[in-house]
């Protein structure tokens, strides 16, 4: 699995506490530690395997 942001890391933003799941095209912000989350949830609990995924708030 490849993890990216959806667009771009939201450098100053806080922590949401949620993140959406998509493919890797796209724009949107997500926050470091909300990053952080999701790809601890996704080694926690593997839904994707071989492909790229990106995270978005």
């Amino acid at each position: 699995m490849y993890a990216s942001p959806t667009g771009n890391f939201d450098h100053d933003g806080p922590r949401v506490g949620h993140y959406r799941v998509g493919g890797p095209a796209g724009i949107g912000l997500i926050s470091y530690a909300d990053f952080a989350i999701a790809l601890l949830d996704e080694i926690d609990t593997p839904k994707h395997h071989r492909t790229q995924i990106a995270f978005t708030n």
